[in-house]
C-alpha cells in the first residue's frame, strides 16, 4: 500500500495541475471526482489487506495448533466428508468430472436400450413357444394361403393381359416377393412400435433425473442450514431449536417425494386365464364400480382390462388406474395411489422455496454489491441458492396451482389436456370456415357460400354433441362438490377444519379464470 500511495498522489497532482487549464470551471469538477475515486480506491485497498492480514493471522495461529489447511472454500465442507471429496474433486478437475458424468450418462442409455431389446426378443420367443405345435403350425399354414392368395391377385390384376405361360409365373413370382416384402416392412414396423425408442429413453433418464432433483434438494437444504440461519445471529439454543424446527420441512419433501416415486400407481391385474373376465385387484372397485366385467375393455398394447379412466403408459409399459400424468421427475406414473403424494410434493416444494427466497434476498443485495467481508465462494454461494430457489418456485407455483384446480373438479391431466386439444382444433376448424365463408361472400360463389355454411352448421352441432358428452362424463366422475373431490384424493379432513379447507379450495375454482366467451355483432 505505501508503495502505490506516491504513485497515485503523483497522478493525482499531474491530474490536479493539468485540470486548472481547463475553462469554465470543468477543471475542478473533474478534479473533485478524481480525488472520490482515489479516497474510495484507498479506502477499498486497506478494507482488503485488512482482510488478508486477518486471513493470514488466522491460518499461522492454525498451522501453530497442528490443525490442516483448506485451499478450498467453506462450504465444501460441514461435517460430511463425501459431499467434501465431492466437491474437492469437482473443483480441482470441473472440466474432466462434467465429461465422465456425461460418459456415465451414456453408457447407462446404451444399457438400457440393449437391456429392453434382450427383453423384446426373450418375450417373442415365449410367446411363440407358449402355443401348442398344432397350433403354430395352423397360424403359419394360414399365413401361407393369405400370402399365396394376396400375391395370385396381385399377379392377376397387374398382369391379367399376359398370354404366355413363363411370363405369367414371372409376374407372379414378383407379386409375391412384393407380398413378403410387404410382410417384412409390417413386422419391423410393429417391432419399433412395441420396441418404443423414446420410451425407453425416459424410462433410462428416470433414475438420472431422480438423481439430479434429489441433488438439488439436498444442496437448497444444505444452504439453509450454512447460509440462512447462521445470518440470523441466534443465540446457540434458539438455533438449535429452529434448526429442529425447520427441518420437518425438507423431512416432508424428502418422504413424499419417495413415496410419489415408489409407490405403485395402481394398475389392473391381467383376466384370469380361463377368461372368466375377472379382475384381481384390490382397489379396483373404485373404478370399475359401475362398470360390469363383461362391459371392460382390453388393452391391445398390454392384453389386461382397461377400466375406464385408464390409460397405458409408455414408458412404464403398463396401465394404470385413474393416470394422470407420467412424471420424468419422479420416474414413476401420477395415478391412482400416489396422487395426493405427488400435490403434497408440490406444496411442500413450493413452500420451502418461498421461504428460502425471502429469508435469501438481503444476502443476495449484500452479494451483488460485493461486500468487503464476502469471499468469491460465498458470493457464488448465495446468488446460485437464490436462482435455484427462485426458479423451481416461479415453476412450481404454477403447476401446484393448476393440479390443485383439477383435484376438485375431479378431472386428470389427460383428459384436461385432451378436451382442450379438442376445443383448440374446433376453434381452428370454426376460424378456417369462417374465414372461407367471407371469401366466398366477397367473390360472390353462392354454391360454394351455401356449402361452407352447412360444414360450419354441422361443425358447431358436432361440437355441441361432444361438449354434452363431456359434460356427462364430468357429472359421472365428479362427487357433487370441490370438498368430495378433495376428499376422494386426500381423504376427509378433521371436523373442525372442514369450513376453512372449503374457504382456501374456493381460491382454486376455475370457473374464475375462466375469461367469458367474446360475443360478435350481427
Amino acid at each position: 500500500m505505501e508503495s502505490v500511495r506516491p504513485l497515485l498522489d503523483g497522478a493525482v497532482k499531474a491530474g490536479i495541475s493539468a485540470a486548472h487549464r481547463v475553462p469554465y470551471g470543468y477543471g475542478d469538477k473533474a478534479v473533485e471526482i478524481a480525488t472520490n475515486l482515489t479516497e474510495k480506491y484507498l479506502q477499498d485497498s486497506e478494507a482488503r489487506a485488512a482482510l488478508q492480514a486477518r486471513a493470514l493471522e488466522l491460518n499461522r495461529i492454525a498451522v501453530a495448533r497442528g490443525e490442516q489447511l483448506s485451499v478450498y472454500p467453506d462450504w465444501c465442507d460441514h461435517g460430511s466428508r463425501l459431499i467434501a471429496y465431492t466437491c474437492e474433486q469437482y473443483l480441482d478437475s470441473p472440466i474432466w468430472c462434467t465429461v465422465f458424468i456425461l460418459d456415465g450418462i451414456a453408457l447407462w442409455l446404451i444399457f438400457c436400450i440393449l437391456r429392453r431389446q434382450r427383453e423384446q426378443n426373450q418375450e417373442d420367443l415365449q410367446a411363440r413357444k407358449g402355443q401348442p405345435r398344432s397350433v403354430r403350425m395352423r397360424r403359419l399354414w394360414g399365413r401361407l394361403r393369405a400370402a399365396v392368395k394376396t400375391a395370385s391377385m396381385n399377379a392377376k390384376t397387374e398382369y391379367g393381359s399376359s398370354s404366355m405361360r413363363g411370363e405369367s409365373s414371372e409376374h407372379w413370382k414378383k407379386a409375391f416377393e412384393e407380398v413378403a416384402k410387404a410382410r417384412d416392412h409390417r413386422k419391423k414396423y410393429l417391432w419399433k412400435k412395441d420396441y418404443d425408442l423414446m420410451g425407453v429413453m425416459g424410462r433410462g433418464m428416470g433414475p438420472v433425473i431422480m438423481v439430479f432433483c434429489t441433488t438439488l434438494i439436498s444442496f437448497e437444504t444444505h444452504s439453509w442450514y450454512t447460509l440462512v440461519l447462521p445470518s440470523f445471529g441466534l443465540p446457540p439454543r434458539c438455533f438449535l431449536f429452529v434448526a429442529a424446527l425447520t427441518a420437518v420441512v425438507p423431512f416432508r419433501i424428502f418422504l413424499d417425494y419417495f413415496r410419489t416415486s415408489f409407490t405403485d400407481p395402481g394398475s389392473p391385474q391381467a383376466y384370469s386365464p380361463r377368461g372368466s373376465n375377472v379382475v384381481a385387484c384390490s382397489d379396483c372397485d373404485i373404478e370399475i364400480g359401475g362398470q360390469a366385467s363383461s362391459e371392460v375393455k382390453k388393452c391391445h398394447k398390454c392384453g389386461g382390462p382397461k377400466p375406464l379412466r385408464c390409460h397405458h403408459c409408455k414408458v412404464c409399459r403398463r396401465c394404470v388406474l385413474k393416470m394422470d400424468h407420467h412424471c420424468p421427475f419422479v420416474n414413476n406414473c401420477v395415478g391412482l395411489r400416489n396422487h395426493r403424494f405427488f400435490i403434497l410434493f408440490l406444496l411442500e416444494l413450493v413452500i420451502g422455496c418461498s421461504v428460502l427466497v425471502a429469508c435469501l434476498l438481503p444476502q443476495l443485495l449484500v452479494s451483488l454489491r460485493g461486500g468487503p467481508h464476502q469471499t468469491l465462494a460465498n458470493r457464488i454461494h448465495v446468488i446460485t441458492t437464490f436462482a435455484v430457489a427462485l426458479i423451481a418456485d416461479s415453476m412450481l407455483s404454477p403447476f401446484f396451482y393448476y393440479h390443485m384446480q383439477l383435484v376438485i373438479v375431479n378431472e386428470t391431466t389427460l383428459e384436461n389436456m385432451k378436451s382442450r386439444n379438442q376445443r383448440m382444433e374446433h376453434k381452428m376448424k370454426q376460424k378456417q370456415l369462417e374465414r372461407n365463408i367471407q371469401r366466398a361472400e366477397k367473390n360472390g360463389d353462392e354454391p360454394k357460400l351455401q356449402e361452407f355454411k352447412v360444414e360450419l352448421a354441422a361443425l358447431n352441432a358436432k361440437e355441441e354433441v361432444r361438449r354434452a358428452a363431456a359434460k356427462e362424463e364430468h357429472a359421472r366422475y365428479s362427487q357433487g362438490s370441490f370438498m368430495a373431490n378433495f376428499t376422494e384424493v386426500f381423504g376427509a379432513p378433521p371436523a373442525a377444519w372442514r369450513k376453512h379447507v372449503e374457504a382456501v379450495l374456493e381460491w382454486f375454482n376455475p370457473a374464475k379464470t375462466v375469461k367469458p366467451a367474446k360475443t360478435r355483432s350481427a
